[in-house]
């Protein structure tokens, strides 16, 4: 069992959003179920020497957002 199913699923009254990149999406998904967020929608794209650019494709001004 892991620890995301124990919290109740609530909703999100505030607008904060979960920003996930790519290193754990499975994880940054559960969090944000069990917190009742959304998961921003971004674009990663990975370049050749290892650097990795993140574009977050909506509206977050105003929002909290935490990565994950």
């Amino acid at each position: 069992m892991n620890a995301a199913s124990d919290v109740p699923s609530t909703s999100n009254p505030r607008g904060f959003k979960i920003l996930s990149g790519t290193a754990n999406r499975p994880l940054a998904e559960e969090v944000a179920r069990a917190l009742g967020a959304e998961l921003c929608k971004v674009t990663c794209t990975r370049f050749a020497d290892g650097e990795v650019f993140v574009r977050i494709d909506e509206n977050i001004r105003g929002a909290d957002v935490f990565v994950v």
